[in-house]
């Protein structure tokens, strides 16, 4: 849990105390002050080098028996034929990159550091998916609940309302994401949670229906456009086809 305001306020006096005495007292190497050598510092520096911006902090590590590597607080998956190998992780301001000798294994979006998130593309485990058809379905449902939004909410409904088949449900939504993408897939999850019906088919009816950009309709605008093609609201569409309750 966060902090309460004052403690927040007494850990930045705190802070603000320790980076007084760290940088104003002389420094055990030079004898002089850090504040009082960074005139000079800067003064003798030079531009950086253009390929600066494109810096990446070297990091050894090792693949996991999930074929995840740990970086900074967090795991990021490599293909599984490359499980227990050694590899650097060379982490930029907002990529993480694997490698493995001259190979590049990965190249994944930056979790902040510490977050202990998992961050996974479900291509990597896909020669195991055919002996393991429940863990694809369930690394699909991890991807898309990641989406946010109205993802997590339809996804608890799709997963009460099609237990028997959740396994087909998700491995044709996570379709569909990669089909149309995070944008138009969260607001498809909105309208069809708005209309109370859940399932990859309500999606993809609803996904077929062109959306005009920019700039993007209100969630009350993009239904009203769903159901003028058929006549209707978007729920009354759905419910016409079957397709909710």
């Amino acid at each position: 849990m966060c902090g309460s305001r004052p403690s927040q306020k007494r850990n930045q006096s705190c802070e603000q105390v320790q980076w007084a005495q760290a940088n104003t007292r002389p420094s055990a190497a030079t004898g002089v002050p850090p504040c009082e050598r960074l005139p000079e510092e800067a003064a003798a520096g030079e531009a950086l080098p253009r390929t600066a911006r494109d810096y990446g902090l070297c990091l050894a590590g090792q693949v996991s028996a999930e074929s995840l590597v740990a970086v900074l607080g967090n795991c990021y998956s490599v293909p599984v034929a490359h499980v227990r190998a050694p590899v650097i992780a060379r982490v930029h301001r907002d990529r993480v990159r694997l490698w493995r000798d001259t190979t590049l294994l990965a190249d994944h979006a930056r979790a902040a550091d510490g977050a202990r998130q998992r961050v996974v593309d479900p291509a990597h485990f896909a020669p195991i998916f055919a002996r393991k058809p429940r863990g694809q379905a369930m690394l699909y449902r991890e991807v898309l609940l990641d989406l946010g939004g109205p993802a997590p909410a339809f996804l608890s409904a799709l997963s009460r309302r099609h237990r028997a088949r959740l396994q087909d449900e998700l491995r044709a939504v996570y379709a569909l994401y990669e089909q149309y993408g995070a944008d138009e897939l969260r607001v498809a999850m909105g309208l069809a949670d708005e209309a109370g019906t859940h399932s990859a088919a309500a999606l993809a009816l609803v996904l077929a229906v062109p959306l005009p950009t920019p700039p993007a309709p209100a969630l009350a605008s993009v239904a009203r456009r769903a159901g003028a093609g058929r006549g209707g609201s978007p729920a009354q569409c759905l419910r016409g086809l079957g397709l909710c309750r």
